[in-house]
């Protein structure tokens, strides 16, 4: 991957305090923009998306956005605010991560009831929902747009906010919502952290797997979402340059690898799923030699979505070609498209995102409140 993409002011993104916090800015939005650029193709064969034109730029040299996400965006903006309010509610040292994470995914499986209400539907939990504050309060997120129907049906059947998901599913609903569950251990600095770097991953790769099963059963789908809270952390903690997404890959295919017999049983066969790909794409040896996304699937399970992301990640040289690559194919366009901008953004910082695509994001000014109230 190149970074030589034209510059961009990014006027439309807001200056934060520091490079961290506003890198994990810019990739919060890129995941909205990924999301809702691959939204209108989701579900369309080639012809129909090749007859769309979105892969293609207008006279004034842009791409055709029109700026709605999808239920992936709404999932990660509860997924933050679950985390943000785990803070009032955290009482254990920061050095325990294990007792953290576990607070932690009680309030996002709380968040993930709010975000059920505003898909109208009710839980066998049915705890009473606070209409007046917080992000259900929004009328914009009170939508119903292509919910996943493992996320529906899994918070409908929760019975307690510590529930694992009774179901076998290893959707791409698991992948777009590990962006907050990497900056909760990033943004701990030395001075009130003693976990090391290491032990810093090894908590977002935990933080990862424990979330991805409140909706998703599988455990590809929770190795899956594990590795992408790992990877994510790795960017942002490293901070954007031109290295740090191979550093990333490979500092979480050790991770991957070192869990993998824990999570994996004996009997489960690796090689009919992507994540022997993935593992394959980590090292950095494989992706050369494929020629397109649909090699690894169409996005639709969670190991296929990670594996495009990570192919596009790797190939793309400007924004707008990582966004065009991986949403245009005949899949789960908005998750693969969504992932992947996280991903790309996080690792090289997210400067040529063109501010016409920002400021054309219908949920720009939430995505950049709830990230401000993340990083206070």
């Amino acid at each position: 991957m190149q970074n030589t993409a034209r510059k961009s002011n990014n006027k439309a993104i807001s200056q934060v305090s520091t490079p961290m916090l506003l890198n994990f800015e810019r990739a919060m939005l890129a995941a909205a923009m990924g999301d809702a650029f691959g939204l209108p193709m989701e579900f369309l064969s080639d012809k129909k998306i090749k007859q769309s034109g979105f892969h293609l730029k207008n006279a004034d040299g842009q791409l055709t956005f029109l700026g709605k996400s999808s239920d992936d965006t709404q999932l990660n903006l509860f997924t933050a605010e679950g985390i943000i309010y785990s803070k009032y509610t955290n009482k254990q040292s920061v050095n325990d991560y294990q007792l953290i994470n576990d607070t932690i995914v009680l309030e996002v499986a709380r968040a993930y009831q709010r975000w059920l209400y505003t898909q109208n539907e009710v839980s066998v939990f049915c705890e009473k929902i606070d209409t007046e504050a917080g992000l259900v309060s929004y009328p914009e997120l009170n939508q119903r747009v292509e919910p996943g129907d493992t996320c529906i049906s899994a918070l409908i059947d929760m019975e307690y906010p510590s529930q694992s998901a009774y179901n076998f599913s290893k959707g791409s609903g698991v992948t777009i919502k590990n962006l907050p569950i990497a900056m909760v251990y990033a943004a701990q600095s030395s001075s009130s952290c003693s976990l090391s770097c290491d032990q810093k991953a090894l908590a977002s790769f935990d933080l990862g797997f424990k979330v991805a099963q409140i909706t998703h059963g599988h455990p590809i789908a929770k190795l899956t979402a594990a590795a992408i809270a790992s990877l994510l952390f790795f960017n942002l903690q490293r901070g954007p340059s031109k290295n740090t997404l191979m550093y990333s890959m490979a500092m979480t295919r050790k991770l991957m690898m070192s869990n993998l017999a824990n999570i994996l049983s004996r009997s489960f066969d690796i090689q009919k799923s992507h994540i022997e790909q993935v593992i394959e794409l980590l090292s950095n040896d494989y992706y050369d030699g494929v020629k397109c996304v649909s090699a690894y699937g169409q996005g639709w399970c969670a190991d296929e979505t990670l594996a495009i992301a990570l192919y596009c990640a790797l190939h793309a040289e400007t924004f707008e070609q990582l966004l065009v690559m991986s949403a245009c194919h005949t899949g789960d366009s908005d998750s693969t498209c969504s992932l992947a901008a996280s991903i790309y953004v996080s690792a090289i910082g997210g400067e040529d995102m063109p501010d016409y695509l920002v400021e054309k994001l219908k949920l720009r000014d939430i995505v950049q409140g709830i990230t401000e109230k993340l990083t206070d």
